[in-house]
This record gives structure tokens, C-alpha cells and sequence, in this order.
């Protein structure tokens, strides 16, 4: 995934998720959905192969708030995001995961508006 200099985060990351579910027929995404809300480890060993991806994140997330990437308000997003993107993932109906992504959004947007806020007024 590339982002241009300047698109938001969320805005990419959001691009990213909604593209990757057209890879998948609705049956692999159900497989897949049962696989990973069944098997710890799986959800384990997923999060080992995201190290990379997460250092990436969280650095631009660093840069858009406007901290380092050590800052708490940093981990603090991501760990929002990689929350609701993970439960995003559990969920094998297209619909419902459509749904969802939209409360993901609005939630996140919102909660890094505040952090940026509060950093702000540092």
C-alpha cells in the first residue's frame, strides 16, 4: 500500500481495507473469518507478519498528530485502529462488514481529531 504525501491515514488505510475483500470470493472471506475467530494462534501469528506494516503506521500516524512516534497519543491511535480493523476482519458478511467499516471510520476520525486537539493545546 502506498498513500500520497498528504492523504490521512485513515483515508489509506480505509482505501487498503476496502480493497482487499474483492480478492476473496464471500466464501474464502467466511473461511477466513472462522479461521481467525477460531484459532488464537493464527490471530497470534498475523500480528508477528504486521510488525513491519505497524511500524510504518504508526509513524505516519506520529507525523499527522504532529508527536514522535514514541508518543503515547501514537500508540494510543494505533492501538484504536488495530483494534477495530481486527474486528472488522471477524466478520464473514460483506454487509455487516460494510456496515461496520463506516462506524470504524467515524469513530476514528473523531478520535484522532481529538488527539490532535489535545496535543495542540500542549
Amino acid at each position: 500500500m502506498t498513500r500520497p504525501p498528504g492523504q490521512p491515514v485513515l483515508e489509506a488505510l480505509a482505501r487498503w481495507l476496502e480493497a482487499e475483500p474483492q480478492a476473496l470470493t464471500p466464501g474464502e472471506r467466511e473461511i477466513r473469518a472462522d479461521m481467525f475467530r477460531t484459532n488464537p494462534t493464527l490471530r497470534a501469528l498475523t500480528s508477528v507478519q504486521n510488525e513491519e506494516a505497524a511500524r510504518v503506521v504508526v509513524s505516519a500516524l506520529a507525523q499527522e498528530i504532529g508527536v514522535a512516534d514514541d508518543h503515547p497519543a501514537t500508540r494510543i491511535a494505533f492501538g484504536a485502529i488495530l483494534g477495530a480493523f481486527q474486528e472488522c476482519e471477524l466478520l464473514p458478511d460483506p454487509a455487516a462488514g460494510a456496515e461496520a467499516r463506516q462506524s470504524m471510520y467515524a469513530f476514528l476520525q473523531a478520535g484522532l481529531a481529538a488527539l490532535k486537539t489535545q496535543v495542540a493545546g500542549r
